[in-house]
C-alpha cells in the first residue's frame, strides 16, 4: 500500500502508532526527527493526539495519518 501526504509527499517508513502511557510530547519528537506517518485505532489514545494537534494545526498537509 502506498501512503502519501496531503501535499503528495511520501509517508515516512517509520511511524508513530499511539499506545497506552506514551508520552504526549513524543509526536513532537517524532515529527521533528522527520516522522510523517501517525497512526491510531479510535480516539482513546488521548495524549498521541494532544501531541498531534498542534502538528495539524501548523503542518496538515505535511502528515499522513
Amino acid at each position: 500500500m502506498h501512503l502519501e501526504t496531503l501535499n503528495g509527499q511520501p509517508a515516512s517508513i517509520l511511524g508513530l502508532a499511539g499506545g497506552q502511557g506514551m508520552d504526549t510530547s513524543c509526536a513532537a519528537v517524532a515529527f521533528e526527527a522527520g516522522v510523517n506517518y501517525f497512526f491510531f485505532y479510535d480516539l482513546s489514545h488521548e495524549n498521541l493526539l494532544n501531541g498531534f494537534k498542534p502538528i495539524v494545526a501548523t503542518h496538515r498537509e505535511q502528515v499522513s495519518s
